[in-house]
């Protein structure tokens, strides 16, 4: 059945390590995902995406 597919084509993480990388950081695996949960249903896999000063906050002084 379609609910037991995954609807992407697996370009999401690619892209966004790609985007990471030219900033300075990565993407990595937190959790592997595939646990059956109570409701029966495989849990999905959990990444991190870590980028050095990507919240930083400059100054403006006029």
């Amino acid at each position: 059945s379609t609910a037991d597919t995954p609807g992407g084509r697996g370009v999401g993480l690619a892209l966004s390590r790609q985007i990471a990388r030219t900033r300075g950081g990565e993407v990595t695996l937190a959790d592997a995902g595939g646990q059956i949960t109570a409701d029966n249903d495989r849990g999905g896999a959990v990444f991190i995406a870590s980028i050095p000063d990507a919240l930083l906050i400059e100054e403006v002084t006029q």
